[in-house]
């Protein structure tokens, strides 16, 4: 009977220490593909984020594991059309009646859409920002945390960008995180 109730307790123990792991475990972001996001942006017009990446950049990695995993960025998946797009794909996208295809120069070669989304600074990764009608209105590249990026989608979504300029609407912006520092966005 005594081994009942120290397995009985073992068990319990255990089951509860897991609870915190369980909980902390990731959402993947609620991606879309190019193709869908633009025949959904016809139906239903809304700023498209298109989060242009690589296997190989590390920070890229990085973005993945903290950046679109976090709650408040998962949180505006339903406000835009996200699309990840690997920037060396291989086969070819139609977009705005163009045919854009791999090529295969260089190192590694590139998508000739990701380079034109990048206006051929291939920067991995880089967030490009589109409004409604498929224009770029703003490209983000490189790292940025959750806590960077958050203003910066803010702006777009929230349709801000058509009456201020980013540094007036960080002014304004109110923070979902605790601390925020968005002086990196500046530089």
């Amino acid at each position: 009977m005594l081994n009942f109730f120290r397995n009985a307790i073992l068990g319990l123990s255990a089951l509860l220490f897991s609870l915190p792991a369980l909980a902390e475990e990731e959402t993947p972001f609620p991606w879309l593909g190019f193709t869908e996001s633009m025949a959904l942006n016809e139906e239903v017009p809304k700023p498209v984020i298109v989060y242009i990446y690589t296997d190989w950049a590390g920070w890229g990695r990085r973005m993945d594991a903290e950046v679109w995993s976090d709650p408040e960025i998962q949180a505006l998946a339903t406000e835009a059309y996200f699309i990840r797009f690997d920037g060396e794909r291989k086969d070819d996208v139609v977009f705005q009646g163009q045919t854009f295809s791999y090529n295969p120069s260089g190192r590694r070669g590139y998508h000739e859409l990701s380079a034109a989304m990048m206006e051929n600074r291939l920067s991995y990764p880089t967030t490009v920002m589109f409004d409604e009608e498929m224009r770029i209105v703003l490209s983000v590249p490189g790292f940025r945390s959750a806590k960077e990026l958050h203003p910066v989608l803010m702006f777009i979504i929230g349709g801000h960008y058509l009456n201020v300029d980013f540094e007036t609407y960080k002014e304004a912006y109110v923070s979902p995180y605790p601390e925020v520092q968005t002086e990196a966005l500046s530089e």
